[in-house]
């Protein structure tokens, strides 16, 4: 508690530049306003070094309320097209090695990093994970989780502009439209299933437990049509300006000079992760007639929370883009202690 209020003028003043950030990005009409303007915001002052930060157990509140948000987005016919899943699943599998070794020799040659950091670098997987494991397998720490944090910041900037380029749509959509508001009973149930969802994940060990928890816990009341109305959309702003905020304050212990000198190398890793991203997508799409907008999020290593955002926001399937990041985030989980371990070894 106490170091909540050592935290808290930093925590003050982060959510208020993202919330001006997001004002300011929505006066624009950008994509994920509300996501990408507090995430900016945040980063510029950061880069000025202003005290900003956003503690982890906040963010955890707002992933469950995106995660309600995400289950609103889950329609009974869902499952219609699951029957070509499983091809895309294992396509899934295949790629996150793929993408591994491409992003690995990038870091190795081009950036001259070290065999441990240049691996743990360039697998897709959750930033609090691979920096703790690569740490153990002697990469370096600093630019583990700073690679990771800006492959994060980078694809979910990056992909609602390149869509918005090519389709000329942009990203707005925050939910399904038309439906009516939540009652009391149906807002009960929803904060039900918004605490119990996550409980369950953690038990199973899903990853992100507080969002995929809520957001498959809610899509059952949604799927099965016990609950029809949604929830209120500013309650979703809140929680984009405090994932964004949250995001873009990552930068506020790094000196710029790192930040700039590691963001080349990252920018340059990004590009070759959505080339082997949209090549896998455009593969699967084509095999299977996919939609390839879909396959594509569903591939894009940006997060789970932040992937299904955008996919809302094209009006795509969540339940489809979050299912594949959950099975990359389970491979990684299963593949980096091995990897970890092996190169320990090697290098002892």
């Amino acid at each position: 508690m106490s170091d909540f209020k050592a935290l808290l003028p930093q925590i003050i003043l982060s959510l208020l530049i993202g919330l001006a950030g997001g004002v300011i990005f929505n006066a624009i009409n950008f994509p994920l306003a509300w996501m990408l303007g507090p995430m900016t915001a945040n980063l510029i002052a950061a880069l000025m070094r202003a005290k900003v930060a956003v503690p982890m157990n906040i963010r955890t509140v707002m992933l469950s309320i995106i995660g309600i948000y995400l289950g609103t987005a889950f329609q009974p016919d869902l499952l219609d097209n699951a029957a070509v899943w499983p091809i895309s699943l294992i396509a899934v599998l295949l790629y996150v090695p793929v993408v591994t070794l491409v992003v690995m020799v990038y870091y190795r040659r081009v950036a001259g990093f070290d065999q441990g950091t240049s691996v743990f670098c360039s697998a897709p997987g959750g930033l609090t994970t691979l920096t703790i494991l690569g740490t153990e397998a002697g990469g370096d720490e600093q630019k583990i989780a700073l690679v990771h944090s800006l492959r994060i910041m980078m694809l979910v900037f990056a992909i609602p502009l390149i869509i918005a380029g090519v389709t000329g749509v942009v990203p707005t959509r925050t939910g399904p439209e038309g439906a009516e508001t939540l009652n009391i009973q149906e807002a009960l149930m929803l904060f039900g299933a918004a605490l119990l969802g996550p409980q369950i994940a953690k038990r199973i060990g899903l990853p992100s437990p507080y969002m995929t928890g809520a957001m498959f816990a809610v899509a059952a009341l949604y799927m099965t049509g016990v609950v029809q109305g949604l929830p209120p959309r500013w309650l979703l702003n809140v929680a984009l300006v405090v994932l964004g905020s949250s995001i873009g304050s990552r930068f506020s212990r790094v000196s710029p000079t790192e930040i700039g000198r590691i963001a080349i190398y990252a920018l340059g890793s990004v590009a070759l992760i959505i080339f082997v991203s949209a090549m896998c997508a455009y593969a699967v799409s084509y095999f299977t007639g996919l939609d390839f907008l879909a396959t594509m999020l569903a591939f894009a290593p940006g997060g789970v929370a932040e992937m299904s955002l955008i996919a809302i926001a094209m009006d795509v399937d969540p339940g489809f883009v979050a299912l594949h990041h959950l099975v990359r985030i389970f491979e990684i989980i299963l593949l980096a202690p091995i990897v970890a371990k092996w190169l320990t070894a090697r290098s002892g």
